[in-house]
């Protein structure tokens, strides 16, 4: 008898969810896809293409910050080696 009462709580608690966040997040979703119709394309592409570009310095920072050392560095010039 406990195995029937712990699924039964189980599906309470969905229930419960669906509810409570997934019911408000439908009808956000209607008007979201209403306000789709206002966008500005060429903002919307100037905004796709200033993301890539900052896509790309991040990339070459963190290249630089995780390059290896060069190799003057390994032939023990530094650290007093």
């Amino acid at each position: 008898m406990r195995r029937p009462v712990r699924i039964a709580l189980k599906v309470a608690v969905l229930v419960l969810v669906a509810v409570v966040f997934v019911r408000p997040l439908v009808s956000n979703f209607r008007k979201a896809l209403a306000d789709l119709s206002d966008v500005h394309v060429v903002l919307l592409l100037v905004g796709v293409g200033l993301q890539g570009l900052a896509l790309l310095a991040y990339t070459s920072v963190v290249r630089t910050a995780l390059a290896r050392p060069e190799s003057s560095s390994r032939s023990g010039a530094c650290c007093g080696s």
